[in-house]
């Protein structure tokens, strides 16, 4: 069966006898970003210039050979889809649109604004995790469904490439999750002894480049369940940031991990008596 193909990005699908575009088996990827708890991520979280969560899409195993960027676009911050963009933000379409298979049919397209991926096997792999979330390397495999046979020149292709999704890892409507970065802190004497900070007592936790993602460069930590962190202006809350009293330990969740260095310190005024 020929079907009319407008195709407006650099590839040509191929022609039949009667001059007519043949249609091409092709679908989309899409699936949605949870935390560990299952709740959907928003993706672009954090301060400005933080990177996006980044999926790399590959015909093969090893994740050689890559054919398409995945990443969520602004109007939908949890739903991870097809890009032409590379990990590094940059448009890559030129690179993308040119991987071919061995019968010399691009893998992706992108027509009239839509990419689809040619049916068959690929491999996912999260490339940059979302903002505050541990990088999680376990490749996924996509299928693109065969189109059926039935389709007739009457169906508008976008509308049929676009419910063809694919299954990942077997699942149609796939989350993928990834857990929290977290740290421990202690405020322990040299003989492991808790020091009390006493009521208004606190430490200072400063991130050296960029910021934590309330927006924050410095916080506070507080021997205080009830108020574990604060801003600078020492009441203004901090979430993620945790106290358990029994083993004077601060808990941090959502903590940036990429070429972030962290500096703890104590203020002289929150220098316990007898302490230095």
């Amino acid at each position: 069966t020929s079907h009319t193909f407008v195709n407006t990005e650099l590839c040509e699908p191929v022609k039949n006898g009667d001059n007519a575009y043949n249609l091409e088996s092709r679908g989309v990827i899409q699936f949605t970003k949870t935390g560990s708890n299952g709740m959907p991520l928003d993706t672009h979280a954090g301060a400005s210039g933080e990177s996006k969560a980044y999926f790399g899409v590959y015909t093969d195993a090893a994740c050689n050979n890559q054919v398409a960027g995945m990443m969520a676009e602004d109007s939908n911050r949890t739903t991870i889809v097809l890009t032409t963009l590379a990990q590094d933000g940059t448009e890559n379409a030129t690179a993308f649109l040119a991987k071919k298979n061995e019968d010399d049919i691009p893998y992706l397209r992108k027509d009239n604004g839509m990419l689809t991926l040619l049916s068959g096997t690929y491999y996912l792999k999260e490339l940059v995790a979302p903002p505050g979330y541990k990088l999680d390397t376990t490749v996924r495999t996509a299928t693109v469904p065969a189109l059926p046979s039935t389709d007739n020149d009457s169906q508008d292709l976008s509308n049929v490439y676009s419910s063809n999704v694919a299954t990942i890892d077997g699942l149609k409507t796939y989350n993928w999750p990834n857990a929290e970065n977290q740290v421990t802190l202690y405020k322990r004497d040299q003989y492991g002894r808790i020091v009390d900070l006493g009521a208004n007592g606190y430490l200072e936790l400063s991130v050296y480049t960029g910021t934590f993602l309330t927006g924050e460069n410095t916080i506070r930590l507080y021997q205080n369940a009830e108020k574990a962190a604060t801003k600078m202006d020492g009441t203004t809350p901090v979430s993620n940031i945790s106290y358990d009293a029994a083993s004077g330990s601060w808990t941090i969740k959502g903590l940036f991990d990429i070429g972030k260095t962290y500096t703890l310190s104590e203020p002289k005024s929150s220098v316990p008596e007898n302490n230095i």
